[in-house]
């Protein structure tokens, strides 16, 4: 997408994807809230690996979203 910025864009255009089309990549952020912010605009074209807490972070919001749309 063309939020991510000419950064995250060189980064992912450095990593080959794999067989299924995933491109397993280290993002900075400057706070795991930022880091939160990218993970839910991104949605379903992202998989968080680590860390755990941001992970975590993510179940919650999901769960909240669920609950409240299901």
């Amino acid at each position: 997408p063309l939020f991510l910025g000419e950064y995250v864009q060189s980064i992912l255009a450095e990593c080959a994807p794999d067989v299924d089309g995933w491109r397993r990549v280290e993002l900075p952020f400057r706070s795991e809230q930022i880091a939160q912010g990218w993970a839910c605009a991104l949605s379903e074209e992202l998989e968080v690996i680590a860390p755990e807490s941001l992970r975590g972070a993510l179940r919650n919001i999901v769960t909240t979203l669920t609950s409240r749309y299901m």
